[in-house]
Formats: C-alpha cells, structure tokens, sequence
C-alpha cells in the first residue's frame, strides 16, 4: 500500500497538498496526517479534506489531541452518515 504524507506549516501549502492527492486512482494511496497538518486542513479547507479523507482507503491521524479525533469523527458522521 502505497502513502501521501500530508505535512503542512499554512493553509496555502494544506490546499496544494490535499489538491495534489491521487483521487480516483485504481491503487489509492491511504493518507497520513499529523495533529498541527491535520488541524490546518479541517479548519481552512474541510470540504477538500473531506473529500480526500473520503477517497482514501485509509486515514492515518498522528499526534492528535483527543479533542481532534473527536472532532474528525463527528465531522465524518455529518457528511457520510453510513461511513461510522
């Protein structure tokens, strides 16, 4: 299995990574995301993360704060209600 490490210092660079991610590629690679990469591209680009988190096999959330893997849970539930 292949990975796209998504690892970000701003907002400009979270759009060009998530813009940059393989959809609808036959072998997909699963994304991997640390807590500061991950909080800049919910809070400034959740409707792309979402559709890059919903294109992957797997979402791999690092060094998250338990607040944050709330969050993420709770955002997946309100766009894919079947996903969780």
């Amino acid at each position: 299995q292949n990975f796209y490490n998504v690892a970000v210092s701003s907002a400009a660079e979270a759009r060009q990574q998530l813009n940059g991610y393989p959809q609808g590629s036959i072998n997909a690679p699963c994304v991997i995301l640390d807590g500061a990469s991950l909080e800049l591209c919910v809070s400034h680009h959740q409707r792309l993360f979402m559709e890059v988190a919903c294109a992957a096999p797997t979402v791999i959330c690092c060094r998250c704060t338990p607040t944050q893997k709330a969050d993420i849970v709770r955002l997946i539930r309100q766009t894919q209600s079947s996903a969780i």
